[in-house]
């Protein structure tokens, strides 16, 4: 897996989780492990969050993370384009984080 498919894995794990309330890491583990049916290594949660949390995507929020409005509408473009199966999903996000890379 490339670093824009993680990245674009975790942050779908956050956004799916935060709906509600700032997800942690050990839920973003299993949200993870439900889309891809791997759990993500520590490695691949640091440094997607710390990428993630540069880019504006996300917000540290207590001791969880939370999609901001712009990682909601990052998601709303991927959601538009794809077929709206989360694999969809999570590859036209996929395609998104690698441009927002180049920005």
């Amino acid at each position: 897996m490339d670093d824009f498919n993680t990245i674009s894995w975790i942050f779908l794990s956050i956004h799916l989780g935060s709906q509600k309330s700032p997800i942690k890491k050990n839920e973003i583990r299993l949200i993870a492990d439900g889309i891809n049916h791997s759990i993500p290594t520590d490695n691949e949660i640091h440094h997607s969050i710390m990428w993630l949390l540069d880019k504006g995507l996300i917000l540290k929020e207590k001791d969880g993370y939370i999609s901001t409005e712009e990682g909601n509408l990052l998601i709303k473009k991927a959601e538009i384009k794809s077929s709206k199966t989360i694999l969809s999903i999570w590859g036209k996000l996929s395609s998104e984080i690698g441009r927002k890379n180049k920005a």
